[in-house]
């Protein structure tokens, strides 16, 4: 009825684009070259994620949609491996991270291309996010015995630790990894005036965090859901649930 209507006036129905036209606009607007990966700007990142959703918006389903989508991807990473601009490796790690995306998703998009822009920028990225998840659960266990039960910080630490180093925000990186590293072996036990900085560092984290993933409504019911069932404690004891290595995981 709409539709007769707007005939009547002469006014033209906007057409929905094809897949072909879809495809054709994302590659406009990405240009589908970077001249230096390593110093990806924020429009860039923008675009592809536009490409992306683009080409899910184009498509007939979200699986022709990935399909798309990753062929492009894996033409665009041949192309920068043979100019020099990346490496295999880069190349490999951010295919493989494309696996896992959810085309449905707009939150899982565009952490896809905040985790190619990382590689990007830092070929070992990914190797040093596979080595923090390693050492995350030695961690957790040597709290207690690096700085006692009693602790002001061991909540804190709790949380961090039990966050997959995959979606810890580019501004908290470093400082979660020095986390890491102290606690991650069992060489020493962290003194009174290095608690103090533990603590410092540990809040700073978990702010940096905090901003970061409140910024994704998905990412923040998660985020939520862990502060709460850290914070709930039975009989004075602190209650640490089993599935926490799975709940920031995936976006």
């Amino acid at each position: 009825m709409v539709r007769d209507l707007r005939s009547k006036l002469g006014i033209k129905e906007k057409k929905s684009p094809t897949p072909k036209a879809a495809i054709k606009k994302a590659e406009k607007e990405l240009g589908l070259k970077l001249d230096n990966p390593s110093k990806i700007t924020l429009t860039q990142k923008q675009a592809i994620a536009a490409q992306i959703k683009a080409l899910n918006r184009g498509a007939k389903d979200a699986v022709k949609a990935f399909r798309l989508a990753s062929k492009m991807l894996s033409e665009q990473m041949d192309e920068l491996v043979k100019s020099g601009k990346i490496t295999t490796k880069q190349s490999v790690a951010i295919i493989k991270k494309f696996s896992n995306v959810n085309m449905l998703k707009d939150s899982s998009i565009d952490s896809f291309v905040d985790y190619m822009s990382r590689v990007f920028k830092d070929a070992e990225y990914a190797e040093k996010v596979k080595n923090a998840n390693k050492k995350r659960t030695n961690a957790l266990k040597n709290i207690k015995r690096k700085i006692g039960v009693a602790a002001s910080v061991k909540s804190q630490l709790n949380r961090i630790f039990s966050i997959n180093a995959n979606i810890i925000p580019e501004s908290a990186f470093n400082k979660y990894i020095d986390l890491l590293n102290d606690f991650g072996s069992r060489e020493k036990v962290i003194t009174p005036s290095d608690k103090r900085i533990v603590e410092k560092k540990a809040n700073e984290v978990l702010e940096l965090i905090d901003q970061e993933l409140s910024s994704v409504p998905e990412l923040k019911q998660n985020y939520l859901i862990l502060m709460t069932k850290y914070s709930t404690k039975k009989q004075g004891k602190l209650i640490t649930p089993r599935p926490l290595t799975r709940c920031l995981v995936r976006i």
